[in-house]
């Protein structure tokens, strides 16, 4: 769960993005769509920090994502030797 939170987190904290504005104080801003077929809640409260603030979350939240897409990574290639393992080595069928 923490690997899409976090890159939910990146775009909220992204300086492209215009901050969220209260409800009735203008038009909304554009949010980020997913494959052009829906669009991607943000984190407001991300949005609304001050400048210097939002780049240094920014920063650490790519971080994070980045640490856990190579955990992600890792823990994909050790399933799929542990599957062969067992199917080649251990004659385990499943």
């Amino acid at each position: 769960m923490l690997l899409p939170l976090s890159g939910v987190a990146i775009l909220s904290c992204h300086p492209a993005h215009p901050p969220a504005s209260p409800l009735g104080a203008g038009p909304a801003p554009e949010l980020p769509k997913v494959w052009g077929l829906f669009q991607l809640p943000v984190f407001s409260p991300l949005q609304n920090l001050e400048p210097t603030t939002q780049k240094s979350a920014h920063e650490a939240f790519v971080q994070v994502h980045s640490v856990f897409g190579w955990i992600m990574l890792a823990l994909l290639v050790l399933h799929v030797f542990a599957a062969l393992k067992h199917q080649l080595l251990d004659r385990q069928p499943q």
